[in-house]
Order: C-alpha cells, then structure tokens, then sequence
C-alpha cells in the first residue's frame, strides 16, 4: 500500500475543484435561508480534503468510503455542535441536538409542518460534505471532473432556482472554474498517453490549454449571458395533469422545512401547488406569465385553500375529476346575481398544466381535470315542504390541462363572477340581535351556535371554511371580536377586518416566523409587516373566528392592460394572495385586504346611484364589478439625484469578476515562472528573448524556425546580432542534439543572455516613446477630426 498525496492531475487541479466547490457553498451562504450557512465552506472542503487523502491512499474502495463515513460525520458533528447551545457542555449539546432531530422525525412522518432551522442546517451541511467528498474521490481515484462539476451544478442550480437574482455572480464563477478544471483535467490525461507513446511536447504547453480554456469559458458565458432565456419546465407531470413529482417534492420540503426564507416568484416555475407556508423574504420577478384578454379583470385565480395550521394553508380537496371541452363544470350552489365572463388567456411560463381562471369557470375548451369537493344539497322548492330537490354541487379549487398550453396553444375559459351590490351582501347574512350580543359578551363562537340555521349557512360550508387549530392564540380571536364588535351583519364585519389590516405596512423583505410560532399572530402583533400571503391569511383566519366562512386564494392580480392586444399582460410581480368570504345564495366573494393594492369597487346601492342621478340597469347588465379604484394621480415631486447603491452593490458583478481574473493571473503568472524555471537553460534563456522581443512589437510567426526568429530580433536591435544568432544554434543544439550542452557551453548561455537582454533592453525606452507618441497622434487627430465637425470650435469655452 503506497500512499503520495501529490495528485496525478497537479496541484492546479484541486486549486480548481476547491473553487468550485467553494462557488456552491459561497451561493448557499449568499442565499441566507437559515443562521449559520458559514460552515458550508468548511463541510464542502473538509469533504474534498478527506477525498483527497483517501483517494492517494491506495485502500480498498469499501474500506475507503466507511472510513470517510466514519470521519465524515465526525467532522459535521463538530460543525453543529458548535450552533447548540454554545454556553452548555459538548455532551449537553448533543443531547439537545438528538432530542431535536427525533422531534422533527416524528413531524415528518406524522405529516405535520415543521419550523426547525437546525434540521435543514444539518441536511445542508451533509449535502455539501458529500458533494465534496465524491468529487475529489472521482477527480483524484477515477481520474474523472465529472461527477463533481454535476453534483456541485446541479447543487448551485437549484440553489439558484430558488434564491435571490443577486446569486448569478456565484454561478458565474462555478461555470469559469468547472470549464477550466475541464480542460486541466483532459489535458492531463492527454500528457499521460503523451509520454506513453514518448511523444515530444512543449512542457509548458498546458499553461497555453488553460489560457485558451480561459478565454473561451469566458467567451462562452458571456454570449449565454446576453442571449435570451426560454424557460423549460423540466419537471412537467408526464401527462400534463396533476401534480408532478417535482411538485409533491417540492411540497413536502416547504412542510419539513417551513421556516426557510423564501423567494418565491424568482423561480421560473409559475404554477400554485396545495400548500402555501408562510415564509421569509420573497424576491418578485418582472417577467411576463401571461397575457389574459378579457373585458376587465381582477384576479386570476389558480388554487384556494381551506385548512390552515398555524404555519400555512393546504387544500384538502380530494376527487379529480376529467372534464371534456365545453361542458358545463359543477357548480358550488345556487348562487345568482352572477354574470359571465369569457378570457382568452395565453401562457407564457411553464405552469405543469395548471390553468388560471376567474371567479367560478363554467367551462373550458380544454380537456381539463378539476380538483373539487363534491357536497349533497337538499332544498325546498317554493316553500313547499313535501317538495323536496336533492343536488350535488362542487366546489372547484383548481384546473389542470391534459393537453399542452402554452404562447402557441391559448385557451378560453368563461366564468361567472358576482355582481351583488353592497346593500345585497348586508342583507345576505344580517344576525339577530341576540347573536350580535352574544359575539360581544363571550367573545368567542362555539362551532355549535356557528352552525346554527338563523345564519343560514348551509353545513357544507361550516364544516369546512370556519376551522382553526386549537393552537391559534386566544388574542388573535379577541382581536377580530374588538374589531367587529359594533356591525350587525357579515359584510360589514368583513369590511371592517379588511381596512384594519390594509392599515398595515406592507413589506416583502421580512423575516420568518420563529419557529412554533403562529404566522398570523406573529403577524398581527410581532412584526406588523408582510406581504400580501399574511394579510391574506390574517383576514381569513380573523373572518372565521368570528363566524365568517372564508378562505385564500392565491394566484395573480390583474396586470398591465395594452390596447394593442385587448387584454391584461400579467407579470411575475402580480402574483397575489387575496380573501374570499362565503356570502349565502351569493358565493365566494372577494376581499382586498393587502395594503397597496387598489380597492375593490362594488356596485352601489340603488338609493345611492339614482342620489347621484345615475339610473340602476337591470340585473343582467354588466356592471364595473371587475374594475379596480384608479387612485388619484399625486402632484408629481420635485425633481431630484436618484440615490446611490451602497458601494457594496454597484458594479459587484464586474468586481467580483475582475478580482477573479486578476486571482487567476497572478496563478497562471506564477506557475507559467516555475514552469519556466523547470526548462533547460538554454530553452528558458530562448523563450526568454521570445518574450521580451514581444515588446518590441516583433511576434513569433509558426512557420519560423529559432534561426528566422533570430534573423528578425537583428533586423530590430542590430547590436544583438552575435547574442541572438549564438543562443539560437545552443537552443537547437539542447533540443535536438543526441550529445545535448556540455558544461562550458552551459556557461556560455547565461553569458550570451546576459549581453543580449542589455541590448535588448536598451530598445525598450524608445519603442515605448514611439506607442505614446503614436497615441499622441491619433488622439490630436481625433481632436481636430471633432473641430473641424463643429466649424472651428471645439468647446464653448473656445469662444471666451
């Protein structure tokens, strides 16, 4: 068993596979989704290191990986323990770091929502162990880049997927460095076949690959950084129905991990899933998801939730049903005042198939699969109590395309939203006055007297759109009672919460909720800012504790109208999460609570119209139920400097870049010297005057021989005529001769050198005074180029 740690491919090559790793540990950090990301450097690169030793060190392969196992986690303990309770005893802390991980394996498997940041640091920390340790394994056993420059992508990519625009700086350097340790890589197996087959090659021939390699990485990634992206939806559900696996993936991690900031929208991926988790921080894109040609338009709605647990909301709808195209879906009562509205609607992001609508669709001309709770309604038809009409109605949540859609496959679907004028909703759900009583004395309603008929909700409702867990604070219930305590019917009521929380400010920068904590509590009494997920949710919860069906639908808000195409050009910006509350023999109605959003505007009371000598048309007419209240315009603000980015900010990409070009110059400089001195005297010596010929402006040409070359440097510095022509005839002689340089003739190159570069040199002085007078001249041509174009004149100042 031999061990030598000096690695086949050079020391270059784990200068270059540390850089790569480090790019995905540094983007991780950068991304900031928990405290304490800074030991990523340390597990990747404790996982290259121990690849690296066990790899050199000729063990057998299973020996090896136990051994790594072993150590491995010895060294990630070490890491963590480190963020447990660093005031107690190391065995304290694992103790509380084994007690943790139980808890969160029992939520796992339960199916419960958890909030611990210490997990996901664990699992990210030994993600980036073995993404270290397998790479140096493969690169420096197998001989083979690949495996760690694919693990440490697809590890940057996602990480990207999901993170923060402000993260491409990182990708950039990954794909520099993984290119270049590419070509090191291939090189080196190259030399190895080379001097197998006793091939002559110039030693420093693999400083030239990488300079080349250099340059066309760059070359490469910037023309992909300036062509245009098409998004691709790489986990598409094969069938273009129902969740894909990526999806349900991609689910369960927000439920493991629920207190991850979060950026959103960022992602190319523009589709709603069943869970929406209250996060951190999100980072909303600007660009276009679709374009939805309508009349007019508020939401355009991609899934509801029911079921809220303190953390988030799920939808707990479970029968899927197919629905061909142009058929009459289910409907969710016997609602009315209601007027239909037909959208063309063209995407232009991958959703999974999932389709976005209006209020209540009606139908599509799509082969659709609907998410929906079917319920059994039982009604007396004219009052007459022997006649009675049993129906089932659905509740839709959510439509998916079984076929592709996209910018060349639009699609139309006609919904029915409400038009109820205010004074309509006041009267839907008016309470008694013993109820109205009863809510300000006690404070909070049992589910028995809110399932009592003189609401009139029927039970398929109540059962469903009045839950809230048993941890909810009692003070968030006390809260919506303070605020609802004075009005005698549900809009009203709803009204009210709604102005309460569009009073707070809106804020997509915030932090997560600690973990345990209710999201909206914590929004309500903590932090006192969010965006539009926590008002949402603060409403529908505060609407339920006091008796109010209600649930949150998530999908986009409106957008931008262009005449051009007749119809809304929605933006990654206008992904919105807004209310809705269950009005009987109305429907879902929407409310607006978020602040910064426009109002909802509802039709008016007819005493109030014909007040203002507007004439109430009948109830079919279309009415300005879809439009939004245009604020008025402020007085424009006096103009001023635009603020300054912190110094931190402007230009960080160019820096970073130029701070990692002139790293990898003075790398390649210095090892281009060693390689240097690694020569025979007289091949150095030669290369030598190559180079410094150079700056005399005279450039080897591939068909010259070192005799030509010789001839040419004389042309130039006659008085190096018998140096140049004598170190070429010792160069050719070293090189190609059997006998090679005896010791004096040895001698007589660094004596020949010596007075050829004092020629040489004494050149250089003058050539540099030719390049700037040369520059002088072209710029005084400029100058008087620009005179003459301004008839004499080239400043105003030329005029005093």
């Amino acid at each position: 068993m031999r061990f030598r740690l000096k690695p086949e491919e050079g020391w270059l090559s784990l200068f270059l596979l540390g850089l790569v790793l480090s790019s995905v540990a540094w983007a991780i950090e950068e991304a900031n989704w928990v405290e304490g990301l800074s030991i990523l450097q340390w597990s990747i690169l404790g996982g290259m290191f121990l690849g690296l030793l066990l790899a050199r060190w000729e063990l057998r392969r299973l020996f090896a990986h136990l051994l790594s196992l072993i150590l491995g986690t010895s060294w990630l303990l070490f890491l963590i323990l480190r963020f447990v309770a660093p005031s107690l005893g190391w065995r304290d802390r694992l103790e509380i770091l084994a007690a943790r991980l139980l808890h969160w394996l029992r939520i796992a498997l339960g199916g419960g929502v958890s909030g611990d940041n210490l997990v996901f640091l664990i699992f990210m920390a030994a993600l980036t162990w073995i993404i270290g340790y397998l790479s140096a394994w493969f690169l420096f056993r197998s001989h083979s880049a690949w495996p760690g420059v694919v693990l440490s992508g697809v590890a940057i990519s996602i990480n990207r997927y999901y993170g923060s625009p402000e993260l491409n700086i990182w990708l950039m350097i990954y794909l520099v460095s993984a290119l270049i340790l590419l070509t090191r890589v291939a090189l080196s197996e190259r030399e190895k076949e080379w001097r197998r087959a006793k091939v002559i090659y110039p030693p420093d021939s693999a400083l030239d690959f990488l300079r080349d390699g250099a340059i066309f990485s760059l070359v490469v990634l910037a023309l992909a950084w300036l062509m245009p992206i098409t998004a691709l939806d790489l986990f598409r559900s094969p069938d273009w129905g129902g969740e894909g696996l990526w999806d349900k993936a991609q689910h369960q991690f927000s439920r493991l991990f629920s207190s991850l900031r979060s950026y959103r929208t960022s992602a190319s991926y523009a589709a709603f899933g069943d869970r929406l988790t209250l996060h951190g921080a999100v980072e909303l894109g600007s660009e276009v998801v679709m374009v939805v040609q309508a009349p007019a338009g508020r939401y355009w709605r991609a899934m509801a939730y029911d079921e809220y647990d303190g953390q988030g909301w799920s939808n707990t709808d479970d029968e899927i049903v197919d629905i061909v195209p142009k058929t009459e879906m289910p409907r969710e009562g016997i609602d009315f005042i209601r007027e239909e509205v037909t959208q063309r609607i063209t995407l232009y992001q991958p959703t999974g198939g999932q389709l976005f609508f209006a209020g209540q669709p009606i139908w599509t001309d799509l082969p659709v699969e609907a998410r929906m709770n079917t319920y059994q309604l039982w009604w007396v038809r004219g009052g007459d109590p022997t006649e009675v009409i049993r129906e089932r109605v659905a509740g839709i949540s959510s439509l998916t395309s079984k076929v592709p859609v996209g910018p060349h496959r639009p699609y139309l679907v006609v919904s029915s939203l409400s038009a109820a004028r205010e004074d309509m909703l006041r009267q839907a759900t008016t309470l008694p006055d013993w109820i109205v009583n009863y809510l300000g004395a006690e404070g909070f309603v049992p589910m028995s007297l809110r399932e009592n008929p003189s609401i009139i909700y029927p039970s398929w409702v109540t059962s469903r759109y009045l839950q809230l867990p048993s941890t909810l604070p009692q003070r968030v219930k006390e809260l919506a009672f303070e605020l609802t305590r004075e009005h005698d019917n549900i809009y009203d009521k709803a009204v009210a919460l709604e102005e309460y929380l569009r009073q707070i400010p809106y804020n997509e920068d915030i932090e997560p909720p600690p973990p345990g904590r209710d999201g909206v509590d914590y929004f309500l009494f903590d932090s006192r800012e969010g965006y539009c997920d926590y008002y949402a949710s603060a409403m529908a919860v505060m609407a339920r504790a006091v008796g109010i069906p209600a649930r949150i639908a998530v999908g986009y808000a409106g957008g931008e109208y262009d005449e051009e195409l007749s119809g809304f050009r929605v933006r990654r910006s206008n992904a919105h999460t807004w209310v809705e509350v269950y009005f009987p023999g109305y429907g879902w109605i929407e409310f607006e609570p978020t602040a910064g959003e426009s109002p909802i505007v509802r039709p008016k009371p007819v005493s109030e119209e014909e007040a203002g000598g507007e004439a109430e048309g009948p109830e079919g007419e279309r009415s300005d139920f879809l439009e939004r209240e245009r604020p008025e315009q402020p007085e424009a603000p006096p103009p001023r400097a635009a603020p300054r980015a912190p110094w931190y900010r402007v230009g960080i990409l160019w820096r970073v870049l130029a701070i990692f070009l002139l790293a990898s110059g003075s790398v390649f400089g210095f090892l281009w010297w060693r390689r240097m001195e690694d020569l025979p005297a007289a091949e150095r010596l030669f290369r030598r005057m190559v180079l410094y010929s150079r700056l005399l402006g005279l450039e080897p040409q591939a068909t010259q021989t070192p005799t030509e070359y010789a001839s040419l440097l004389v042309e130039e510095v006659p008085e190096a005529k018998e140096g140049a022509f004598r170190l070429a005839q010792l160069y050719l002689q070293e090189r190609f001769s059997r006998e090679g340089l005896t010791s004096l003739e040895k001698m007589e190159v660094y004596a020949v050198w010596e007075d050829l570069s004092r020629a040489i040199s004494q050149r250089l002085p003058a050539r540099i005074y030719q390049l700037l007078g040369s520059m002088a001249d072209f710029l005084r041509a400029r100058l008087e180029e620009a005179r003459r174009r301004n008839g004499g004149r080239f400043t105003d100042l030329d005029e005093g």
